[in-house]
């Protein structure tokens, strides 16, 4: 599910991130692992066939976003990591 483009497009959104000065360098690089996990959880769970990094267009996004974060693995890790992956989703939507 890796490509190249992921990697482009991640760290882009590191180096967006980080730009907009109100996170620190660690939450980032969380979030940008965040949701390659998220992609990861989603794609076993026959939820997507991409990456998240892969969805260019906003309304397509928000449509993964909602398939993405309805998922069980979703659901559970992102209760026991306080939001984190839900705020990760949110960053990446802006």
């Amino acid at each position: 599910m890796s490509s190249l483009q992921d990697f482009d497009t991640k760290q882009q959104f590191y180096e967006w991130m980080l730009a907009d000065g109100s996170l620190a360098e660690k939450s980032c690089k969380s979030y940008c692992g965040a949701i390659s996990t998220i992609s990861k959880w989603a794609f076993d769970e026959n939820v997507l066939k991409t990456s998240i990094y892969d969805v260019v267009d906003l309304q397509a996004y928000t449509e993964v976003k909602e398939l993405a974060s309805g998922t069980n693995e979703f659901m559970i890790r992102n209760v026991r990591g306080r939001k984190m992956f839900s705020c990760a989703l949110d960053w990446y939507e802006k």
